[in-house]
């Protein structure tokens, strides 16, 4: 796709062809110059961007697919990428459809007008892939301000998490190793759109991850903030890793 957004091995919206590396599925960096994985320009600087590749977890047939969508086409001993819609007669009987999705999530600085008042607003946004439109670019929430991810690593194969890294200590075979991966915490910084002038604390610190390379911002105005956290299984890993 046009503008596709990628860093590193085999890391595109498709798989590479004759390709030396795994495929993968979630890749993350910390932006330092607002440019990140190929495709954005205007982030934030110092915030997380979170790519990821999945399918959607309802099993379709043929006659539910369109054009309007890139499909995963699995079978018993291959697997195929393919734009929407799916004929029948073209595949294995055998054979069962996922719609796929690519996404990129990333913060930027936008100008709203508030109140006839021309202010700056940090905006979770998302990269989207489309058929028709490539990387569309979409927003997903203001106020949102910084974000850190820290992810729970299996090394011994059992399929629990026991190691749990941030993404300055994650290495190349980390993000390729498809059954290491099993959580990722998600910590997120979120602010008022506008200043509030009765808010008498005005040094605040606020702590976005809890290992050595956590997140301590601190800020020195009138606006209300609150972190927020959650903790995402991953599916499809581990144990339970589709084989194809």
């Amino acid at each position: 796709p046009t503008g596709d957004c990628s860093e590193g091995l085999n890391n595109a919206s498709f798989p590479a062809d004759s390709a030396t590396s795994n495929f993968r599925s979630v890749y993350a960096v910390e932006t330092s110059d607002g440019s990140a994985l190929s495709c954005i320009n205007n982030a934030k600087k110092n915030t997380d961007v979170l790519q990821m590749k999945f399918l959607e977890g309802l099993q379709i047939q043929p006659n539910q697919t369109s054009k309007d969508y890139y499909y995963f086409i699995a079978e018993q001993e291959r697997a195929e990428f393919r734009k929407g819609p799916i004929l029948a007669a073209s595949i294995n009987g055998n054979a069962t459809i996922w719609r796929y999705r690519h996404h990129v999530y990333y913060i930027v600085e936008d100008s709203f007008k508030i109140n006839d008042q021309s202010v700056k607003v940090p905006v979770l946004r998302r990269k989207r892939l489309t058929t028709n439109q490539n990387m569309r670019t979409e927003s997903v929430m203001e106020g949102v301000e910084n974000m850190h991810f820290v992810f729970g690593l299996d090394t011994t194969n059992n399929s629990r998490v026991d190691t749990y890294k941030s993404i300055n200590q994650m290495t190349n075979s980390d993000w390729e190793n498809r059954r290491g991966i099993l959580t990722v915490q998600v910590f997120l910084l979120v602010r008022s759109l506008l200043p509030d002038s009765n808010l008498k604390l005005k040094n605040q610190t606020y702590t976005l991850g809890e290992d050595a390379s956590k997140k301590e911002l601190s800020f020195n105005d009138n606006f209300r903030r609150a972190v927020f956290t959650t903790t995402i299984r991953l599916n499809n890993v581990g144990a339970n890793l589709w084989r194809i």
